[in-house]
């Protein structure tokens, strides 16, 4: 969980590690995943399934991506971003877009086609990569 105040207000993120079998150098020796710590794959609908329930989080007659994307912090704004997990690469900026079926994170750098992003972090503007600054 990632929480961040500024003038608009406080900002909660929550991220869960679930298929994940390593981890750059500067977070193996502080983050895990729940297929290390569990032995086995997680079914990741189930999981964001019950995450929602437990939330309780009200979506109407939406279905969960739709709900999730309309309380999407920065959705359509640009933003910058450093990706994680398998696709670890340098900070970028781009339009942050929404959510792809799969619940990835999907950015569209400025003249080039969306991606998408199973990890990784926003940065708050100004913020350069690096531990404590996301």
């Amino acid at each position: 969980i990632l929480c961040e105040a500024g003038a608009e207000g406080l900002f909660v993120g929550v991220g869960v590690n679930c298929n994940q079998r390593s981890f750059t150098a500067w977070l193996a020796s502080r983050a895990t995943s729940l297929a290390l710590s569990l032995g086995g794959d997680i079914d990741r609908w189930r999981l964001l399934e019950l995450f929602l329930g437990e939330l309780r989080l009200e979506l109407g007659s939406e279905d969960w991506k739709s709900g999730v994307e309309r309380l999407l912090w920065r959705r359509g704004e640009l933003v910058r971003f450093v990706p994680g997990g398998p696709d670890s690469g340098p900070a970028m900026e781009g339009r942050l877009e929404g959510l792809d079926p799969g619940g990835a994170l999907i950015i569209r750098p400025e003249g080039g086609p969306p991606a998408a992003f199973a990890a990784g972090e926003l940065l708050l503007d100004g913020a350069s990569a690096g531990p404590g600054r996301r």
